[in-house]
């Protein structure tokens, strides 16, 4: 098969894309070196993620991507979804509904306003948004179940007209090809997407009342709005733990770890050794790289690449369009701050992924993807690998003081 991909950057929230083909052949090598966790995820406040080439059709790089269960709320109506990207710059669970079997996407109750209005929401990217219904479901992660959660359907047909205010920034990503995934688990420090803002705001920019085809924003209790599920959990709902193995500089075609809910709530996800760093309700902290400081900084698993700056090194001519492609690798520093002071010094590499992809034409994983970025540095999946990177939600007990901070050990 043609190896020749083509990679769209994302570094704000939720998700990026990856178009094009990618060799798939050969089997997963579990990443390379130590670091990180490598379990299968047996607990009950576990479940296995992976990093692969994603769906049939997605043909993405640094993806992580978990399963998860979805019910008709209180029934045994459910359907298992794999391939939903993991993302800890955004909360909530949202799913193509193309993906769902036509029984589940029929039964899954419509939220509706105070007036009894079908509600949808938009999400905005930078390429991109995402439209569709919310409705209500329960979510099942290993053996923790958020019930009764709100959701969004993406391109559920039911809402085929979209707000102009919504698709402004772009084309919709509606399709495995254009998302990269099923769907997304959003797991940020916020316990829902958009909070006390769309609960007093009508114009809020994520949430409509449609009737008739005619769509309208509406301010939407926090109660009504998407959820974090975790947050939603009976227990272990104080956040999460990323585990990924170390990959090398020669890439990986598939690194399997560990997504763990809850932190200190049981023997599997002690706090540790992990430096613990403050955040502000947007999720952000200082960074400093190169001696330049970047304040909103922040930790994302939904980004595919570390991006910061602009004009560092050349840029990518061909597949890697909006990425760095430096002529040899650049070993950096970078350090992290908190809002409580708390600080980390980390090393990592910036390479060339043309070079990368043509010397290894089934990588889907590569440790030293980096491209320009705006304002703060988006650590984004790079940063995960052979670490355990902790996310505490806000307004949630710890042992390392109430959510949000963010961990890394």
């Amino acid at each position: 098969m043609d190896s020749q991909l083509r990679c769209i950057p994302y570094w704000l929230t939720f998700v990026f894309a990856c178009l094009g083909l990618i060799s798939c052949g050969g089997g997963g090598d579990g990443g390379d070196g130590g670091g990180g966790s490598n379990s299968s995820g047996n607990s009950t406040n576990q479940v296995p993620v992976v990093v692969d080439a994603g769906p049939p059709g997605a043909n993405v790089i640094n993806a992580l991507y978990a399963s998860v269960t979805l019910c008709v709320p209180g029934t045994t109506n459910c359907q298992t979804i794999d391939h939903l990207l993991i993302d800890t710059g955004a909360s909530g669970v949202r799913i193509l509904a193309s993906e769902l079997q036509p029984g589940l996407l029929a039964a899954l109750p419509q939220s509706t306003n105070g007036a009894g209005q079908p509600v949808a929401e938009c999400t905005q990217f930078v390429s991109g948004y995402t439209w569709g219904s919310v409705r209500a479901a329960d979510i099942k992660l290993g053996g923790e179940t958020a019930s009764n959660a709100m959701i969004q359907l993406i391109g559920d047909p039911a809402f085929p007209t979209v707000p102009s205010a919504c698709s402004s920034t772009g084309p919709t990503w509606d399709t495995v090809q254009s998302l990269g995934a099923k769907g997304i688990i959003g797991i940020s420090t916020s316990a829902q997407d958009c909070g006390q803002f769309c609960a007093s705001q009508a114009s809020n920019g994520l949430y409509y009342a449609c009737t008739g085809g005619s769509c309208s924003p509406i301010a939407i209790s926090i109660a009504n709005q998407v959820w974090n599920p975790v947050a939603l959990f009976p227990a272990d709902n104080n956040g999460t733990i990323i585990s990924l193995p170390a990959v090398s500089s020669t890439g990986a075609t598939q690194v399997n770890g560990t997504l763990t809910f809850g932190i200190g709530t049981q023997a599997n996800n002690s706090l540790g050794s992990a430096t613990v760093l403050t955040v502000d309700s947007a999720g952000e902290f200082t960074s400093m790289v190169s001696s330049t400081t970047y304040p909103g900084s922040f930790i994302d698993s939904g980004s595919n690449g570390l991006f910061y700056g602009s004009g560092l090194f050349p840029d990518c001519t061909s597949f890697f369009l909006g990425f760095y492609c430096p002529p040899s690798p650049q070993a950096l520093s970078g350090f992290l701050q908190g809002l409580n002071g708390a600080n980390l010094t980390v090393n990592f590499t910036i390479n060339n992924p043309e070079s990368l992809l043509a010397s290894n034409p089934a990588v889907t994983a590569d440790a030293e993807l980096a491209g320009p970025g705006f304002g703060g540095v988006d650590w984004g999946l790079p940063f995960f690998f052979g670490r355990s990177i902790y996310t505490a939600i806000e307004d949630k007990s710890t042992p390392a003081g109430n959510g949000p901070w963010v961990g890394i050990r």
